[in-house]
This record gives C-alpha cells, sequence and structure tokens, in this order.
C-alpha cells in the first residue's frame, strides 16, 4: 500500500498538482474558509502486473460533491456517443486499420490550473501507509483538479485540445448556412 501512495503523490508531484498547507495554516483556513475545503479518500485497487505479481494502486479522490456549487465553474466536457465509437470502429475494420487505445497517467493532473481557492483534508483511510514528506494535520491547496472534483474532467479537456490545436488540429465550427 505504501508503494501506490507513494506513486500517487509522486505523479501529484510530478504534475504540480498541489501546494501543502502547514497544520497552523491549515487550522486557520479551516476555521476562517470551510467551504473552500473537501475532504478525499483513497480508493484502492490491486492489479495483476505483466509478470503475474499483485500491485496496490492508489487513486486520491476528491469528495467534489462537499464544495460549494458556484455557477461560473464550468463542469462539462464533451464525450462522444456509443453510435460516434460503433461508427469508428465499423470504418477501422472495413479498411484493415488497427486500433489502440492510450492510457493517460494521471490525466485530470495535467488539467488546465484552476483559478478557484480549493484545499483538500489529507486522505483518512491510507491504512499504515504514510504520506511521506506531509505533516498530518496540513491541508493541500489544489492548484489542478483532482479526480474527483467537479471541474476535473473539463479541465483536462481544455488542456488536451490547446495541445491539439498547437499540433494543427482546427475544431468543427457550425456557421449560419441560411
Amino acid at each position: 500500500m505504501q508503494r501506490g501512495l507513494d506513486k500517487e503523490f509522486q505523479t501529484w508531484d510530478k504534475f504540480e498538482a498541489i501546494e501543502v498547507i502547514p497544520p497552523a495554516q491549515a487550522n486557520e483556513i479551516r476555521k476562517n474558509e470551510k467551504d473552500k475545503v473537501i475532504s478525499s479518500c483513497c480508493v484502492w485497487t490491486r492489479k495483476e502486473t505483466g509478470d503475474g505479481k499483485l500491485e496496490v494502486k492508489c487513486r486520491i479522490v476528491g469528495r467534489g460533491f462537499q464544495e460549494q456549487l458556484d455557477e461560473n465553474v464550468r463542469r462539462d466536457s464533451p464525450t462522444c456517443s456509443q453510435l460516434l465509437v460503433s461508427l469508428i470502429c465499423s470504418i477501422a475494420a472495413s479498411r484493415g486499420m488497427k486500433m489502440t487505445a492510450p492510457d493517460v497517467r494521471g490525466p485530470f493532473l495535467q488539467g488546465l490550473k484552476i483559478d478557484r481557492k480549493l484545499y483538500s483534508e489529507l486522505p483518512s483511510n491510507t491504512g499504515k501507509a504514510m504520506i511521506n514528506g506531509i505533516e498530518p494535520g496540513s491541508l493541500l491547496r489544489l492548484k489542478k483538479s483532482i479526480y474527483g472534483v467537479n471541474d476535473a474532467a473539463r479541465q483536462w479537456y481544455q488542456s488536451f485540445r490547446a495541445i491539439l490545436i498547437r499540433l494543427g488540429w482546427q475544431p468543427l465550427t457550425f456557421e449560419n448556412a441560411g
């Protein structure tokens, strides 16, 4: 479990997703800005590695439903329909194309930075695993949306879209034909 928790925090650190707020300052935030503090939990999964060993993986998930509703924070992100997925698969199969699906490590942590104050409590269900280098009672100031936060999917979409546009992709636009 310790390895899984360490790996998750290394990913958070790599993508500069958080800032650690020490306990004294964290207590002031809990007192004065409690509506900006959400709790979090670890989601633990066991996965088999390529050599047949079991590995415990950890994902820290924020409880976004605790965040105060802000009508200015967009939570939508485009997805494609099952019909479109079927169409793409049919076209690929009819042309003998090979399809692959990439796995993005920590996609939401690679999203755009958030421009509001939002803090997360340390997860309480870490078992015997310790969050190295972070004092108990600290808070995490979220610089990016983590899993579970209301706009996480939107922030990831906007970041990915910006990369595609830099590579020359042009989004579809629908002009009035009338």
